[in-house]
């Protein structure tokens, strides 16, 4: 038999048998797919995701707190002014795009290699210290 009458008599057959169905008391409509964006009640409802929290404003970083420790024990040896805020500041230039204490503790810098422990962290600290809370003094 060749394969198109094959095919016929499958469709025949899915239409015998809908339309017995529907002879039944069944209705198609009961098989079809929900519209999309429709519940459908045979499916588990996936969880609920919570949307994410809003992110926190990051903790200031000040000199008293954050930036006096790192330059007591990495500076003030040969840097006695840096023990105060008011000396500290002597290396900071507010609102420059460098500053004379960044440029020295990042790496690559003059000064970086004399810093102890986390060099990386300790540098980024004093870049945000000056550039993103304009040096202050206290939180």
């Amino acid at each position: 038999m060749p394969r198109s009458h094959h095919l016929t008599r499958l469709g025949l057959a899915a239409v015998a048998l809908a339309g017995a169905l529907v002879v039944a008391g069944c209705e198609a409509d009961q098989f079809a797919l929900p519209p999309v964006g429709a519940s459908n009640p045979i499916a588990p409802t996936p969880p609920v995701t919570p949307p994410a929290p809003a992110p926190t404003p990051a903790t200031p970083i000040a000199y008293t707190q954050d930036i006096k420790p790192i330059l007591g024990s990495d500076c003030v040896r040969c840097h006695p002014d840096m023990a105060t805020y008011t000396g500290a500041l002597g290396w900071v230039s507010l609102g420059a795009p460098v500053s004379p204490i960044v440029n020295a503790t990042q790496p690559g810098g003059t000064m970086h290699q004399r810093l102890s422990g986390d060099r990386i962290a300790k540098a980024e600290l004093i870049r945000s210290w000056v550039f993103d809370f304009d040096a202050q003094e206290n939180r």
